[in-house]
């Protein structure tokens, strides 16, 4: 799947019931068709960034090798039976730099200190390749060659349908972290998606759906995200009629598509059940995305982020009078008369709906149409739902491809011969 993929469930702690929850099988290198003992299948998770590697200067404490298996790192220990010092297996949950064939204790005959070094010669090219690109595209070569180049390094169509999701779903946390990077050839890397709870207009804290037009980390337009690294804004640059382009493919083929969405949504609930969600208010009563928010005397608030990072952080210290504005909680607040010490809210919530998240996405594809130019009503018909009957991903020749009815497709649809 390239990614864990979560299914419903209810959840009984010592006989008694808990909560509705979502279990995800774990990241693993097996979600990415690899092997874990071959060097050139590399699998990323973590804080992966500008910061933490595509600058040139590798930060081994803010991600994980999760795949190759067998690793070592550059922290050593004695081995009292032979006397010696020895690197420690690599512990990806502590991670640290790996080590090299340059180190002292390097032992070229041991096959785990081999494995290690080919994995960290591959992850120090990709810290490079930023680097590389830019001084390619600052010497005004050719965009398709540019774009050729590119596409030696990262799988272009991976990162296209990241960028493709990402800008429909408002997937704003997952440019640095919550994105897994991993590649087959310990050369050109692909991009999948994780942990999306921040989707749909939804914020990570559960207190709020944003507007379909407002980004919660630049506070301007719905398309912008935050450049994590040099990488995404070339990418972005160089790319962006393959992302148009693909955008209207899936247009047309009805996966963005309001009630595509929201009937994935549907069945979810319906998976449930409404004696599920009985049993889930009775016992999360107080759940943020279950009760309302109640606003205190004097103060008043509106579903709008306008100029949210140009007012100050309320605070229980400041005589605000009438038309001050603050912010508190991810949302603005209005003093409606001369208040000081009492905060703007008494409790706060956001309750949450499919009609709330359904007009969410109807506002966002509108908003999308006309960012990419494209004309709803040029979709005819219906295709037949071929996603609807049992399939399933390969990793073939490293492509992603679709198994159905012994029949292989592009993931857009294409029949493969």
């Amino acid at each position: 799947m390239c990614h864990p993929n979560g299914f419903p469930c209810y959840v009984y702690l010592n006989g008694k019931f808990y909560g509705l929850y979502v279990w995800s099988l774990r990241k693993n290198y097996k979600n990415m068709g690899q092997e874990k003992d071959n060097a050139s299948h590399i699998y990323l998770d973590g804080i992966l960034a500008a910061e933490t590697i595509f600058n040139g200067r590798i930060n081994w404490s803010q991600f994980e090798v999760r795949n190759p298996k067998g690793l070592y790192c550059i922290e050593t220990m004695e081995d009292a039976a032979t006397n010696t010092v020895q690197y420690k297996p690599y512990d990806g949950d502590n991670p640290t730099e790996l080590i090299d064939s340059t180190m002292s204790y390097y032992d070229p005959d041991n096959p785990g200190h081999v494995l290690t070094n080919k994995v960290k010669q591959s992850i120090i090219r990709l810290s490079k390749y930023y680097a590389g690109l830019q001084r390619l595209a600052d010497s005004n070569i050719d965009a398709d060659t540019f774009k050729r180049q590119f596409s030696q390094y990262f799988d272009t169509e991976s990162m296209t349908d990241y960028y493709v999701h990402s800008i429909v779903t408002n997937n704003y946390d997952g440019h640095g972290k919550n994105w897994q990077w991993f590649t087959y050839d310990g050369t050109k890397w692909y991009l999948e998606p994780y942990d999306v709870d921040a989707t749909f207009g939804h914020h990570a804290s559960g207190v709020m759906l944003l507007p379909p037009e407002w980004n919660v980390h630049t506070g301007k337009h719905f398309y912008e995200f935050e450049g994590n690294s040099g990488i995404q804004k070339l990418f972005l640059k160089y790319f962006f009629d393959d992302m148009k382009d693909r955008y209207v493919t899936l247009r047309e083929k009805h996966l963005i598509d309001v009630e595509r969405y929201t009937s994935y949504f549907r069945q979810w609930m319906d998976r449930f059940g409404s004696e599920g969600y009985n049993l889930e208010y009775t016992k999360w009563g107080n759940a943020l995305c279950i009760r309302g928010t109640i606003v205190n005397p004097n103060w008043e608030t509106e579903d709008n982020w306008e100029n949210f990072t140009q007012y100050p952080v309320y605070s229980e210290d400041v005589t605000y009078h009438a038309g001050d504005k603050c912010t508190l909680i991810f949302r603005i607040w209005t003093a409606t008369a001369t208040t000081k010490g009492v905060r703007p809210y008494d409790i706060y919530g956001h309750v949450d709906s499919l009609e709330k998240t359904g007009g969410w996405i109807n506002g966002r594809i509108e908003l999308l149409d006309q960012y990419f130019s494209y004309d709803p009503d040029s979709i005819k018909e219906t295709p037949p739902n071929w996603y609807a009957t049992k399939a399933r991903k390969v990793i073939r020749d490293k492509h992603l491809y679709i198994i159905k009815d012994d029949k292989t497709y592009t993931p857009d649809g294409k029949r493969v011969k």
